[in-house]
């Protein structure tokens, strides 16, 4: 392998195209930004929960301990990306936009360092072809570089890009005793990694056995000390929090200890996912021929390098130490980039972390299963994309310098390869614009107070006594304060379980509650119940049924028999069509251990003891407890990122009632589709002025997508969930702009439902 060397004077050329393709990085990633705000971001996704750090630094009201804000407790990116956050939001504002720019200069911090990186070792050539590649890249590479979720995985591709510099100028110079402070900063940078997100432990455990196999003799016991160090300094907040939490250290732990050799995993993950999660065939969730080859080309030029390492090799004489000790860096650049994504994805099958067609959570439901959301599941891959470009890119100058006999045919592939997979990398970037998402990205803020909530009272950090719950309860922001009660309604029952005087201290708590959100805290209650014996929970049933029968019963159906049975309700049909056959024969195994979970007798039996569980019910609010079932699905349907009637959950389960009952769960139905679009509407950015037509445009968005979800329901349905929707609205708290944009919508009269039809009144 050597360097394409041209003059000084083609190096000036060279260098200004080498900017242009710079420039047009950025310029392809803002496009996505302000043109592609469907392919990128959601109000489902949840990475604005980032924001509320930065918002609250901001608006100096820090809400608990600073661990509080890091979301996950295995993972330390949440509270790093707050932090950084706040520049952004100062300068950009807080809406959703200055999260992706964010995101943005983070790709452009890793796209700095692999051109330097690869300049130095390989020639400014493969540094053009890297470029290239990476400004009209794999379609799910251009959309992960713009995705900021629990977690933040792009974070990590700088620090990966650092920890290269570092550890090659380690490598390279060790003759010349290169200064301590690299090892320092190897050592730093694998540490904050490391705290950043776990992945990352996986390439520093394959840089330090990369140094050992090539460059034994650099480590040495001081060496290893200032590693560790560095180390330490990096990774001392996970340190410091798992003093006050182990949560994160079992997490890990789990992880080691579920390790396992399963051979369909490996054929799953290069066989499916590598080139599925090239996205070439985005939106579809087919594989795509594009995607098959380009896997192929990044095979066949890792095929390249490790030719060109092993023909090195044995061309050398002397003990084979030695001779990998020989080893010149830009053939060892090229083995390593050309490895480590074999390494990372390996380490990747054996562990419990596989990349599956969907995910379900009992306590939160199905989701990750299609576009945009479909992005999380390639989350853990991100840190593969820059190996993926830097293989083909030092794979073709490798191509381009060899003296084989067929050499001018071997260039001609390769400029073919390069300039058809930059052509499709354009193509799909063209594919993620659209006028009708143009400006969408400054509707929404870049945080979310409804999702920190539980942070703030339930979490480990959180203070978890229910004085400091309410101050921050009263204190939270108006508009999310409805789920700061529903934690508190949950954090007072789990605390009143063995306390004597729980009934007197529970009503007198009722009492307190603002009437508009009694709902929000018995909500609260009832989630505990699912961590609770029936019989410990039984006195706080009895407690909030004697004052509110009707909203206890609702919310028992919604927050408690709605999850518990949830995988009773899902659409099996929606979920499996939506599933391309070769996916599913890749992922037979997964997928019928889970028809085996929701089917069959288990599904059977648990449909059965649902509909025994409310025939238990006492009659008179046998109707409410349905129209918590009803309402659960509704919401998680227009919720869903697929905005496809009955999918998640299936409304067709209401014809398992009959007469009032059937009602009552369509009803629910409407109910659930009214508390995701105000879900929805508190995600919103909305301007300051109520009187604004920003204000109104902003709030009709929302308001279009629960419509059109809701006009393809059941024609025999529709004006039962129609009713529902209206009848929840009508009794919810609203901020004034809010109220007056639903008072122009419909005529109303005091005390009553809204009086004109939705589905015929004309949106100005």
């Amino acid at each position: 392998m050597g360097k394409m060397n041209p003059s000084s004077k083609s190096i000036r050329y060279l260098t200004i195209i080498l900017i242009i393709l710079v420039a047009l990085f950025l310029l392809q990633r803002f496009g996505v930004i302000l043109f592609g705000y469907s392919h990128i971001s959601h109000p489902g996704i949840d990475e604005p929960v980032s924001g509320v750090l930065a918002c609250d630094l901001l608006d100096r009201q820090i809400r608990g301990p600073l661990f509080v804000y890091e979301y996950l407790n295995r993972s330390g990116d949440v509270l790093i990306e707050g932090l950084s956050l706040v520049t952004f939001f100062k300068v950009f504002g807080r809406s959703i936009f200055s999260t992706k720019v964010f995101a943005l200069s983070s790709a452009f911090l890793s796209l700095l360092c692999w051109i330097i990186f690869i300049k130095r070792y390989q020639g400014i050539w493969a540094a053009i072809i890297f470029t290239a590649l990476f400004a009209f890249p794999p379609p799910m590479f251009a959309r992960l570089n713009l995705i900021g979720t629990i977690s933040s995985h792009h974070m990590i591709n700088p620090l990966i890009a650092m920890q290269l510099l570092i550890l090659f100028r380690i490598i390279v110079n060790d003759e010349n005793k290169p200064a301590l402070w690299l090892w320092l900063g190897l050592g730093f940078f694998s540490g904050l990694g490391a705290y950043t997100f776990y992945t990352h432990i996986i390439f520093v455990g394959f840089c330090f056995v990369f140094l050992l196999i090539f460059k034994s003799a650099a480590v040495t016991v001081r060496r290893i000390a200032l590693l560790g160090v560095g180390f330490g300094a990096g990774f001392s907040p996970w340190i410091i929090r798992s003093v006050q939490s182990r949560t994160g250290g079992h997490y890990l732990a789990s992880m080691l200890k579920n390790i396992a050799i399963d051979i369909w995993s490996f054929i799953q993950t290069f066989g499916f996912n590598v080139p599925h999660s090239l996205g070439y065939a985005y939106p579809s969730r087919d594989i795509g021929i594009i995607s098959i080859l380009f896997a192929l080309s990044i095979l066949f030029f890792a095929g390249v390098l490790l030719k060109s390492f092993l023909q090195n090799l044995f061309l050398m004489s002397g003990k084979l130490k030695a001779r990998l000790e020989k080893t010149s860096p830009s053939i060892l650049q090229g083995l390593f980039v050309g490895a480590f994504p074999i390494f990372f994805l390996s380490c990747l099958s054996l562990s419990p972390l596989h990349v599956y067609p969907f995910e379900y959570w009992p306590t939160i439901g199905l989701f990750a299963t299609f576009p945009p959301s479909d992005v999380i599941r390639y989350r853990w891959l991100h840190v593969l994309f820059p190996f993926y470009l830097a293989i083909v890119a030092i794979g073709s100058v490798t191509l381009f310098t060899t003296r084989h006999k067929i050499k001018f045919h071997y260039t001609l592939l390769t400029i073919f390869i390069l300039i058809s997979f930059s052509f499709f990398g354009f193509a799909g970037s063209i594919k993620l614009y659209s006028k009708k998402d143009f400006g969408r990205i400054f509707y929404y803020k870049g945080y979310n107070y409804d999702q920190f909530a539980p942070k703030f009272i339930l979490g480990e950090f959180a203070y978890r006594n229910v004085e400091d719950a309410k101050a921050i309860t009263v204190n939270y922001p108006e508009e999310h304060k409805g789920d700061a009660y529903r934690c508190l309604g949950t954090l007072l029952t789990q605390n009143l379980i063995k306390d004597s005087n729980r009934a007197v201290k529970l009503e007198q708590s009722l009492e307190e509650v603002p009437k508009h959100y009694l709902r929000d805290f018995i909500y609260g209650v009832v989630r505990a119940a699912q961590n609770i014996p029936e019989k410990e929970f039984k006195p706080f049933t009895d407690i909030v049924v004697s004052k509110y029968p009707n909203l206890f019963y609702e919310n028992w159906g919604f927050r408690h028999l709605g999850y518990k049975y949830y995988s009773v309700m899902i659409n099996q049909e929606v979920l499996f069509k939506n599933i391309p056959s070769g996916e599913k024969w890749f992922f037979k195994n997964f997928l019928d251990k889970f028809k085996h979970e929701i089917k069959d007798n288990g599904r059977w039996m648990a449909e059965k003891n649902l509909l025994q569980e409310i025939s238990m019910i006492p009659p008179q609010h046998q109707h409410e407890v349905i129209k918590g079932v009803g309402m659960l699905v509704g919401a998680e349907m227009l919720f869903d990122t697929l905005h496809a009637p009955d999918y998640p959950l299936d409304s067709r389960f209401g014809e398992k009632f009959s007469g009032s009952l059937r009602e009552a769960f369509y009803e629910g139905v409407g109910s659930g589709f009214a508390e995701t679009l105000c879900r929805f509407w508190r995600m919103l950015l909305l301007p300051k002025d109520i009187s604004s037509p920003l204000y109104r445009e902003m709030l009709e968005i929302e308001w279009e997508r629960c419509q059109t979800l809701m006009s393809m329901m059941s024609p025999v349905y529709y004006p039962l969930i129609e009713k529902g929707f209206l009848r929840d609205l009508e009794s919810r708290h609203f901020s004034q702009g809010i109220q007056n944009y639903l008072n122009n919508k419909f005529e109303r009269t005091e005390n009553s439902l809204f009086q004109r039809n939705i589905s015929s009144k004309e949106v100005s």
